[in-house]
C-alpha cells in the first residue's frame, strides 16, 4: 500500500518511522508551507523520491496512483482545506488529532467518516488497554484527572489525548458541574451509571498529567500516562514512634520508549488494516474525535 504524506509537522517523522517499520511505501511527501525546512530534510533522510511544496499539486499527483491512502499531519489551520480535497477522491485517510478545534467543523465531513481514521496514539498504549480490561472487573469507580496545561488552547490540542483516554475507558459523559476560579478550573463529569470523573485544570502548575481511578479495593494510577501502577493494599511500617502507612504496589506496566513514540506503530498497523479490510475502531472514528472536542468545549461555556 502506498501512502501520500501531506504536512511536515514535528510529529510527521514519527509516522514515517512507523510506516517504514511496517513495510509501507511512502509515495510522496508534501509540506503545507512553501518555506518548510522539514520537507527537504525528511525527503532526503528517508529517501522519499517525490516531494512537493504545494499540497494541492501533491494531492493531484497522488490521485493518479493506485492502492494509495493519505496521511495528513500538518498545521491544524490547514486541515479543513486539505481534508476537503482528499475526501473527494474516496481514498482512506489518516489525520492527526484533534482534527479541528471546533466541533461544528466536523459536521462537514461526517458523510465521509467511513474513510477517515483519526490518530489518537495514546489510546493504543498497552497499559491503557490493559487498564480497560481490569476496570471491567470493578464496580463503584471514581476517577480523578489532572490537566496541568500552559493555556486554554492546549486543552484542545494536547489534553484532548487525556479526554480521549477517559472516553475510551468509560464511554459517554455529560457535564455535572463546573467550578471556576482565577488559577484553575474543576469539571465534574458523570455518566448514566453515576460514575463521577473529577477533572482539575491547572494552568502552568508544576504537576504531571494524571489519571487516578479508585475502586472498592484497588487504585489505578497513570502518572505519567506512559506508566500504569496498580495498588491493592496498604502496608504498615514503623518509623521511630510513628506508624507509616504505605500503598502496596501489586502491578506495573510501562510503555517502552523505542525508536518510535509509544502507540504510533500500533495505530499505523490499525490504519493499514483499515485500508485493506475496512475495519475502523470506534476510538479512531471522526465521530469519536468530534465528541472529544465537543466535550472540551463544554468545559468553557
Amino acid at each position: 500500500m502506498k501512502i501520500a504524506i501531506i504536512g511536515t509537522s514535528p510529529i510527521t517523522e514519527q509516522h514515517i518511522k512507523s510506516i517504514k517499520k511496517l513495510n509501507g511505501e511512502i509515495a510522496l511527501i508534501s509540506s503545507t508551507r512553501k518555506n518548510s525546512k522539514l520537507l527537504p530534510y525528511l525527503a532526503k533522510k528517508y529517501k522519499i523520491k517525490n516531494k512537493f511544496y504545494n499540497w494541492k499539486h501533491a494531492i493531484n499527483f497522488a490521485s493518479k496512483l493506485k492502492n494509495m491512502a493519505f496521511l495528513i499531519s500538518g498545521r491544524l489551520s490547514h486541515n479543513r482545506r486539505i481534508l476537503n480535497k482528499c475526501v473527494k477522491l474516496n481514498r482512506k485517510i489518516f489525520i492527526e488529532k484533534p482534527v479541528f478545534l471546533k466541533s461544528k467543523t466536523f459536521n462537514s465531513f461526517l458523510n465521509s467518516h467511513k474513510n477517515i481514521f483519526v490518530g489518537y496514539n495514546r489510546i493504543k498504549f498497552n497499559n491503557i488497554n490493559y487498564l480497560k480490561k481490569e476496570l471491567k472487573k470493578e464496580k463503584q469507580l471514581t476517577c480523578i484527572v489532572k490537566l496541568p496545561e500552559i493555556s486554554k488552547k492546549n486543552i484542545f490540542t494536547n489534553s484532548c489525548h487525556i479526554i480521549s483516554i477517559i472516553k475510551f475507558l468509560f464511554g459517554k459523559f455529560y457535564i455535572y458541574k463546573i467550578i471556576n476560579n482565577q488559577t484553575n478550573q474543576q469539571v465534574i463529569l458523570q455518566n448514566k451509571n453515576k460514575l463521577n470523573i473529577f477533572i482539575f485544570i491547572n494552568y502552568r502548575n508544576s504537576d504531571n498529567f494524571t489519571i487516578e481511578i479508585f475502586s472498592k479495593k484497588r487504585r489505578f494510577l497513570l502518572s505519567p500516562i506512559e506508566k500504569l501502577k496498580i495498588f491493592e493494599s496498604i502496608k504498615k511500617k514503623r518509623m521511630g514512634l510513628n506508624n507509616i502507612f504505605i500503598p502496596k504496589k501489586s502491578f506495573e506496566i510501562v510503555e517502552k520508549m523505542g525508536n518510535s513514540k509509544p502507540g504510533f506503530d500500533k495505530q499505523m498497523k490499525d490504519f493499514i488494516y483499515f485500508c485493506k479490510k475496512g475495519y475502523l475502531p470506534k476510538e479512531n472514528s471522526l465521530k469519536f474525535a468530534k465528541e472529544v472536542i465537543h466535550l472540551i468545549e463544554k468545559f468553557f461555556v
